[in-house]
């Protein structure tokens, strides 16, 4: 297991003394934690712990103090120790199961696997507290923004494929999603819109392997740790999905045998000054062609994604 540290690694020779005093404190449960005295404020020190550590998931709040010569930080922890022992006993267990099945392929396929598997089985829900760390989602399959990018880097880690938590504002709201790097090059990956994106298990790849220009769409990024520029890996552009036009469309829809229900159809149209003429014209050309395929009696969803051009199309 590779733990990727990548706001550590941007971080001055004086921050990381103070981070890691303080990570092996949180590591013991310690109650009082004294380091010397750092470039970062506190509050942003302890974030970047939160996004390189997903497994310090009972450290969640804390009082602190800063003097001429150091730092006194003063953590407080949801589980007491023996809990928190016992819970991540647990967690090491259910993460191992959900990798097993991915620990031999490529970095793609790993990314790609655990991506699709977070989306058919989680659902976004902020219950409590835990919805913001792994134990939402490993224990009861719900979870936000923050436990669903820090699960995934866990498993990221656990399966030695560079992973990192950037966040940013979406919406007015703060919000936290995921790099991976896949031979070389970075991407982003937000399984938690993913997530909501996914239909009758059909795990939604909109935000799967996504370049700055992409992300930035529907975003701002407030710390960016890597650069994102290589779009060869985006799901649609490595599996033929990415359309130049719409006549395109009618080639695919015209070649399409439909065998099987529910049924799901995927694909991405270039950005143009006009999406929602876009979003029309395609909804008739499925209107017009798609009745013929599955007869009576059948109902069509058209999902239209504006931010990332993707279309989904249901039929059930």
């Amino acid at each position: 297991m590779i733990v990727t540290q990548k706001y550590r690694d941007l971080m001055s020779d004086n921050d990381r003394k103070a981070y890691d005093v303080l990570v092996e404190g949180i590591i013991n449960n310690d109650v009082t934690v004294v380091a010397d005295k750092a470039d970062t404020d506190i509050p942003t020190l302890i974030d970047y712990i939160h996004y390189d550590h997903p497994q310090l998931f009972s450290f969640r709040a804390y009082a602190y103090s800063v003097t001429d010569s150091g730092i006194t930080v003063e953590p407080s922890y949801l589980y007491s120790p023996q809990d928190y022992f016992s819970l991540r006993k647990k967690c090491i267990k259910l993460t191992k199961d959900i990798i097993r099945p991915f620990k031999k392929l490529d970095d793609y396929d790993k990314v790609k696997g655990i991506h699709d598997w977070m989306c058919i089985h989680y659902q976004y829900e902020d219950i409590d507290e835990e919805s913001h760390s792994i134990i939402g989602p490993l224990l009861y399959n719900i979870g936000v923004c923050e436990g669903f990018s820090e699960l995934f880097k866990l498993l990221m880690d656990m399966l030695d494929v560079p992973c990192s938590i950037p966040c940013g504002i979406v919406a007015k709201e703060r919000h936290a999603w995921n790099c991976v790097q896949i031979r070389g090059k970075w991407y982003h990956v937000d399984v938690t819109f993913d997530i909501n994106h996914t239909i009758e298990r059909f795990p939604a790849h909109d935000y799967f392997l996504l370049t700055d220009r992409e992300i930035v769409r529907d975003r701002t990024i407030e710390n960016r740790l890597c650069l994102c520029r290589n779009p060869e890996m985006n799901y649609y552009v490595k599996n033929g999905l990415l359309l130049q036009n719409q006549s395109d469309l009618i080639s695919m829809l015209d070649a399409l045998r439909i065998d099987r229900f529910p049924f799901c159809i995927d694909f991405r149209l270039p950005e143009t000054d006009n999406n929602e003429k876009v979003r029309d014209n395609v909804n008739k050309i499925c209107q017009r062609m798609i009745p013929g395929k599955i007869g009576f009696g059948r109902e069509t969803i058209l999902n239209f994604n504006e931010p990332t051009m993707t279309f989904r199309i249901i039929i059930r």
